[in-house]
């Protein structure tokens, strides 16, 4: 049983509803803005509160532990904690996709807390009558002046087009540029957020998803099983549209994603049979005896599949 204050932190983590609507905004290929600054806000908002919940931590050993007993303070070290742990997980899940624009928000709080603790000492000065009113006010006018140029995040830039995502699957490395341009054509970008479920169970896929990025979970087996960068799941949906799925892929991190509909499979099929096979053995490779014992050997993967009977 979790307590109110352990609810009102997994509540302040969770992704509110405009985060979600700049998501699908961006599945739409309406609006790309949206999306990258709620990224940015969720950013600051975690790095900013890691610096609060660490503060409270050293608060709460050194001023409230004093005045409330040890055991009440190892409760309240050990909530806050726990908070912060929360925390790292979360941004350690920003970082893995994005390290760049991680790496400079972490820099610019910095320089802000930097700025921060100037005014403090600027003021200590002041009321000390070490320095007087105008130089006072020049320094003041000089950090707000700082501050202000440190106000605006850095811009993140959300690496889902084709051409961003491409070279990071290792299965289209060694298409020659003709093909690159063809397949990059028909493929889509895609972040999915942690927790996500991308394929269910029972659903009729249609289209196949390569990893550029990220970690997902393929559930409903005996042993869990990830798949990562370079990998992919769908292929069945490409040649077998009538068949349901009997597991579930869920996202364990921010993923990047490149999608292949089956509508673009047959019509990559059609123009360029080596790309086609390229795709088609890579499939069969990973599904392996899997692969022959659920698929009919007549079935033909440019075909819809549309009069084979459905899986049980």
């Amino acid at each position: 049983m979790t307590t109110p204050y352990e609810d009102m932190v997994e509540a302040n983590l969770r992704f509110p509803m405009l985060f979600r609507v700049a998501v699908w905004l961006h599945r739409l290929r309406l609006a790309d803005r949206l999306l990258r600054v709620m990224l940015e806000r969720r950013m600051t908002m975690l790095l900013e509160s890691e610096t609060v919940v660490r503060d409270l931590a050293t608060f709460a050993r050194e001023v409230i532990g004093p005045m409330i007993g040890d055991d009440a303070t190892r409760n309240v070290v050990e909530f806050v904690g726990k908070r912060l742990e929360m925390l790292h997980d979360e941004i350690d899940v920003i970082r893995l996709q994005y390290p760049g624009y991680t790496r400079a928000m972490e820099s610019i709080l910095l320089m802000r807390a930097g700025v921060r603790r100037e005014r403090t000492q600027y003021r200590r000065l002041f009321d000390e009558g070490i320095i007087g009113t105008d130089l006072h006010r020049s320094l003041d006018r000089e950090l707000d002046h700082r501050m202000r140029g440190l106000a605006t995040p850095p811009p993140v830039d959300l690496g889902l087009t084709p051409t961003d995502l491409l070279g990071k699957v290792p299965l289209f490395a060694a298409l020659d540029g003709r093909q690159s341009a063809a397949i990059e054509r028909c493929l889509r970008g895609r972040l999915a957020l942690p927790d996500e479920v991308i394929a269910a169970v029972g659903e009729r896929g249609n289209a196949m998803y390569f990893i550029a990025s990220g970690v997902l979970e393929v559930t409903g087996l005996e042993h869990e099983v990830l798949l990562s960068n370079g990998q992919f799941f769908g292929e069945l949906a490409l040649i077998a549209p009538t068949r349901r799925r009997s597991t579930e892929i869920v996202a364990r991190s921010f993923c990047r994603l490149l999608i292949l509909s089956r509508r673009d499979f047959k019509r990559l099929a059609k123009n360029d049979p080596a790309l086609e096979r390229t795709i088609r053995d890579a499939a069969d490779r990973q599904l392996g005896e899997g692969f022959r014992k659920s698929v009919p050997e007549e079935l033909d993967w440019s075909g819809d599949g549309s009069d084979k009977p459905e899986a049980t």
